[in-house]
């Protein structure tokens, strides 16, 4: 009967030694999971990255151009309106120097949004670059212990 139980409590052995195993290559599946899907969403934002680089530059350029138009009309309503002699003349001329005015400012609007988006861009790089070496430091901290792991 000595026979059986230490057979019985070498298996239990063997069976804590084997669930201790699997528990920890279940960890390390799990966090190379974790590290796959982190790389997979820095991937699809690099991929997109210059596309949206792209269109911000572009559409800053034109922000830029129509800003300079807006600025230009501007100055012209306002010398229209310096120049205006009677009262109808000079009304007109106040509306159309109050709408470029308006036209101004909303290109200014839309134009400090673009650079704020250009730097939120490359804000977003940056911490992409700093997730892009965290997860290799840590991909290769997974493989060491992959290959420190019990066999």
């Amino acid at each position: 009967m000595d026979a059986s139980l230490a057979f019985a409590a070498e298996l239990e052995q063997r069976d804590t030694v084997l669930a201790n195993r699997i528990g920890l290559l279940v960890d390390l599946g799990r966090r190379v999971d974790e590290i796959r899907a982190q790389a997979e969403r820095l991937g699809r934002f690099l991929e997109r990255l210059p596309r949206d680089r792209q269109q911000v530059e572009t559409t800053l350029a034109d922000a830029e151009r129509e800003l300079e138009a807006a600025r230009t009309a501007h100055n012209q309503a306002r010398r229209a309106l310096e120049r205006a002699r009677s009262e109808d003349a000079a009304a007109t001329a106040r509306r159309r120097e109050a709408h470029a005015a308006t036209d101004v400012r909303t290109t200014e609007e839309r134009r400090g949004r673009l650079i704020a988006r250009r730097e939120e861009l490359e804000q977003a790089t940056a911490a992409a670059d700093t997730e892009a070496r965290s997860l290799d430091a840590r991909g290769r901290e997974l493989a060491a212990e992959l290959e420190a792991a019990p066999r």
